[in-house]
């Protein structure tokens, strides 16, 4: 089988050789054709620049004229004819309908020379140009005209200078010139034969249809090459476009001169295939002795092979066997499985043992476990208790967290994801949430699992919340009267000592007569007393200030963004406030002294004095 498709192969290689043997055979046809049309464009293109200049050179010498002499004219041209063979004649048509012709030619009297189209054209282009081809007056040669206009000193038109050139005669010239090359003619813009190289028979037809559908693509694609009948003989032919005129030189070559590379390669390419058919053959008969047979052999012994049926089983190592060492490799890989699966049952009983470890640390553990991936979607949750969920795990499973939790918590959630994927670092956030209409707060801790997974725990840390709050109220807040106390003071001051708090204004409040009270009423009543006073402090905290109680009787208020005025004002509030308030029948009285610091140069503990000194003389009073 496998040395049928390699003979199959080795002949679609041969085959495809061939292809490419006629593409080279047909790219080098086109080289050769190619160069053979540019070199014969080039030579009829020398031509009429030569004959150009013949015509540029003599209307030099006739604007250089004062006045012109048509005699001198006359034998100046006739040299040149005698030069020239292939100019059929040389001659000059004035504005005057004048006409020297070097060839003597005589027009008749109704003859108007001006008229003529080589005579319009140079005048209509001001230049030198070229007419298009047009046959003689015997209709025996096909003719172009080079015509050019001349100018007197004045640079009027004096009249129009041409020559006519036969095309016979150039394609004569040129191929005697140079005959190794193929045959080549002329053809018109309509694609008709006009001229043609001496080794062509006349009257037979130069192209058939196909050429002639190239050449209606000539102006488009510059120089083209395709099959062609030429003579009623198959070849190839190139066709291009002489520069600066409306004409086509054609090349032709028969396919003959390339039949014998053509037939020499196919036998060699005929021969090649029938030894390798032979080769293969005789490789095939080999192969299946010593390759084919082993190898279905082989194939069912591995077919014996069931890991499930007989971990045990290995392959016969047969001597002499092209496939030894295979089996001895299929056996070496046996063995390691039988070690792989003996681990790997190992390693099933250590994971259902780590399962159930695990499942037990769960139900002892209060926290909930979740599951997400890289854009916040949940993927698995454990917990010993689904009541401090928000929504039961079938709800929630495959969602985002956006789509169960509030904005702000999946906001903090997708952040922290993201994060800990990145940074492979610890996170943690904490997120209140109402669960059977009770407010309660959680911890939430992220680590890296995978690449795209995250694993959290989420912890219930409301009651240490609250233990919390309790006691950072024990740190801050007086017992007695609920106001902040000096310890609050001494850390809230130092924040307003900046200059974005100017004025400061700190107020000192003392109460007159708590010894007495204490001593003719009780502690208690005292106690009282002070609480009444710290009710009316902050009724009159305005402006983001604070009221705290610094001793037994001393109270401050420090208000930030307030000025001498305003301090003043706030006294008398509370002078007011304060008198009003009865215990059982006792008046009470305080003393208050304030201080406004309105520079950040002064010190806050100047203030703090001078304020205590204005209250103590207000004690005095």
């Amino acid at each position: 089988m496998y040395t049928i498709i390699a003979a199959l192969i080795a002949i679609g290689l041969i085959f495809s050789l061939f292809k490419t043997f006629d593409t080279r055979l047909l790219e080098e046809i086109e080289k050769n054709l190619t160069i053979e049309n540019e070199y014969y464009k080039t030579s009829i293109s020398s031509q009429l620049e030569e004959k150009s200049e013949i015509i540029n050179n003599l209307s030099t010498y006739m604007e250089s004229k004062r006045e012109l002499d048509y005699d001198e004219l006359l034998d100046y041209m006739k040299a040149m004819l005698n030069k020239n063979s292939n100019i059929e004649s040389i001659y000059f048509g004035s504005t005057d309908n004048l006409l020297v012709n070097g060839s003597g030619w005589i027009p008749p009297d109704d003859f108007d020379l001006r008229t003529r189209p080589w005579y319009v054209k140079a005048i209509n282009h001001g230049k030198l140009v070229i007419t298009d081809v047009f046959l003689n007056a015997t209709s025996e040669k096909h003719i172009i005209t080079i015509a050019k206009p001349v100018y007197s000193n004045k640079g009027q038109v004096i009249g129009v200078l041409g020559a006519d050139l036969s095309l016979d005669s150039i394609v004569d010239l040129i191929s005697v010139q140079d005959d190794s090359y193929g045959e080549f003619f002329i053809l018109n813009e309509e694609f008709e034969l006009i001229a043609k190289s001496r080794t062509q028979d006349d009257g037979k037809p130069i192209l058939e249809d196909t050429s002639l559908k190239i050449s209606s693509n000539i102006s488009n694609i510059g120089t083209s090459v395709a099959e062609a009948t030429l003579n009623n003989e198959k070849g190839y032919v190139s066709i291009s476009k002489i520069d600066g005129t409306n004409l086509y030189v054609g090349v032709f070559n028969p396919i003959k001169s390339y039949n014998y590379y053509d037939t020499q390669w196919r036998n060699i390419l005929i021969i090649s295939v029938i030894f390798l058919i032979g080769l293969l053959l005789i490789m095939f008969l080999i192969q299946n002795k010593i390759i084919i047979k082993p190898a279905y052999t082989l194939e069912n012994d591995i077919k014996q092979i069931s890991v499930t049926d007989n971990i045990n089983y290995r392959l016969e190592e047969l001597k002499r066997d092209p496939f030894e060492n295979i089996r001895k490799a299929v056996n070496a890989r046996l063995a390691q499985t039988e070690v792989y699966f003996s681990d790997l049952l190992e390693s099933k009983l250590l994971l259902e043992k780590s399962q159930k470890r695990n499942a037990a640390i769960i139900n002892v553990l209060p926290d909930i476990i979740f599951m997400y991936d890289s854009k916040g979607v949940f993927i698995d949750c454990q917990t010993n208790d689904e009541a401090g969920l928000v929504l039961s795990k079938d709800l929630f499973i495959g969602k985002n967290i956006s789509e169960v939790m509030s904005p702000d918590i999946s906001e903090k959630a997708i952040m922290s994801i993201t994060k800990t994927i990145a940074t492979g670092q610890l996170q943690k956030f904490e997120y209140n949430i109402n669960i059977d209409g009770a407010e309660r707060t959680y911890e939430a801790r992220m680590v890296k699992s995978n690449d795209n997974e995250v694993l959290a725990i989420s912890r219930d840390i409301t009651s240490e919340k609250q233990e919390q709050e309790y006691i950072l109220k024990l740190t801050y807040k007086d017992q007695l009267t609920g106001l902040y106390n000096r310890r609050y003071y001494e850390e809230q001051i130092e924040k307003l000592s900046r200059s974005e708090f100017l004025p400061l204004a700190i107020i000192m409040v003392d109460v007159n007569g708590l010894k007495l009270t204490n001593d003719a009423f009780g502690h208690h009543i005292g106690d009282e007393l002070l609480k009444k006073v710290a009710k009316n402090l902050i009724s009159c905290d305005s402006k983001g200030g604070f009221a705290c109680r610094v001793g037994g009787d001393e109270f401050l208020m420090v208000f930030p963004n307030t000025d001498e005025n305003e301090a003043e004002y706030l006294v008398d509030k509370l002078y007011e406030l304060v008198s009003a308030e009865r215990l059982e029948n006792i008046v009470i009285s305080i003393s208050a002294g304030w201080q406004v610091r309105t520079d950040a140069s002064q010190s806050i503990r100047d203030t703090l004095i001078k304020a205590e000194n204005h209250m103590f003389r207000k004690k005095i009073v």
